[in-house]
Order: C-alpha cells, then structure tokens, then sequence
C-alpha cells in the first residue's frame, strides 16, 4: 500500500490520470474522424453523393454523444460510491 496524502492515494491519482489520458485519446480520435468525414462531406457534394455522407456524419456524432453520455453517467455512479 502506499503513503497517502491528503484525502487521495498514489492509486487514485494514477486511476485519475489513465482516465483524463483516455479522454484525451478519445476526444483526439472523434476530432480526426469529425475532419475526415468533413473532407468526404466536400468531396460527395462535387460527386453527389451528399445526402450519404451527411448520414454518416451525423451517424458519428450520435456515437459520438452516445460516449460523452456513458462516461458521465458512469463518472456520475463511481461518484455516489
């Protein structure tokens, strides 16, 4: 076991980093994918395919929020506990 200090133990913080460190890696990736779809978004609309390609954005950005909202609501019960 480790020395605590304060109110937190080395293990909290290092479970605290691995969770903003994959917050990070999530959001860096959704931002990639957001750009890529945006660039295909103008690439369809010259080749007409549009309406296509705006269902896939839109479908990222649902799954996107779908992640946002699972991490809240989990963050929400580690909380309560």
């Amino acid at each position: 076991m480790g020395t605590s200090i304060g109110i937190f133990s080395n293990r909290s913080w290092l479970l605290i980093w691995i969770t903003i460190m994959l917050s990070i890696f999530i959001l860096t990736i959704s931002t990639i994918a957001l750009i890529y779809m945006l660039v295909q978004l103008v690439k369809a609309k010259q080749q007409g395919k549009f309406l296509q390609t705006l269902r896939d954005l839109l479908i990222i950005t649902l799954a996107i929020l779908m992640t946002f909202a699972i991490f809240y609501i989990g963050y929400r019960v580690l909380r309560a506990f």
